[in-house]
């Protein structure tokens, strides 16, 4: 956002919407947003349901990203189909991705009658705009967007390869470390990483955990249910599977540390 000021920078991202009920998400590009906004997207990306209605309410131009890659699981014909109502284009041209899946996202977009972007989706900067949508004529935000929305422009620019991503990792794995050992010289007594929380929990700012998968609530059960912190001599917090031994055919409920209810009495399998 430092660049959004500044009249012929376009402010956008990319996306991860969740399908629920499917081990699948949708990379999104959202283009010519704000701050509020970018707050309100993230809060709904974990159902695509959700998400798509708001975007749609706001006018934000909507991509579907290297829809051919199973990156984040395999889009199948009725997903694809769901979506779109809701977008107003596909991602035809990724300079990360393979010739082959950028025509069948070039074929999706043209026997829909959706709209072509291009980019070069380079997560290191060895190929930043190097794959591009280009308007003619368009110096400021506003004119490109109406330009893209009145299907004037055009996509140019390299497909990816096999080593195009390969290539993007090293880098991106090797500024990573880069960075540690900076963060190592700059203040030697803090290198130890943060305790991260047992797993399927996301520890927050309140130093309690939340069961769920990567912080998206479980489906069925609306908003994150918050599991009590870890109690001495435990290794891990006193969440039911915690808390599961085997040989224990029941999970102990336990009191939350806020309404002193008990968290749960679900039954558990004993393990043989």
């Amino acid at each position: 956002m430092q660049l959004a000021h500044l009249p012929d920078v376009v402010v956008g991202c990319e996306v991860s919407a969740h399908f629920p009920g499917h081990d699948v998400d949708v990379h999104l590009g959202v283009l010519d947003i704000t701050p509020e906004q970018h707050t309100e997207i993230d809060r709904r990306r974990h159902d695509v349901a959700v998400l798509l209605p708001y975007l749609r309410e706001q006018e934000i131009f909507t991509v579907i990203n290297h829809v051919a890659s199973q990156v984040n699981g395999r889009l199948t014909a009725a997903l694809i189909a769901s979506l779109l109502p809701w977008v107003d284009a596909f991602e035809v041209r990724n300079g990360s991705r393979l010739r082959a899946q950028n025509r069948t996202a070039e074929a999706l977009a043209g026997a829909t009658g959706k709209l072509w972007i291009g980019g070069s989706d380079s997560h290191t900067g060895r190929g930043i705009g190097k794959t591009c949508t280009i308007v003619d004529d368009a110096y400021t935000r506003e004119a490109f967007m109406a330009g893209r929305r009145a299907s004037r422009g055009r996509v140019e620019g390299r497909h990816g390869w096999y080593f195009t991503m390969a290539s993007d990792l090293v880098r991106f794995a090797g500024r990573f470390y880069e960075e540690k050992a900076l963060r190592v010289a700059d203040q030697p007594l803090d290198w130890r990483p943060a305790r991260r929380p047992a797993r399927g929990h996301v520890r927050t700012a309140d130093g309690h955990a939340y069961a769920g998968r990567g912080g998206r609530p479980l489906h069925g059960r609306g908003a994150l249910q918050p599991v009590a912190p870890p109690r001495p001599g435990r290794a891990s917090c006193d969440c039911p599977h915690c808390r599961r031994g085997p040989g224990r055919g029941r999970v102990k409920p336990s009191p939350t540390p806020s309404t002193g209810e008990p968290l749960t009495s679900a039954r558990a399998r004993t393990s043989r």
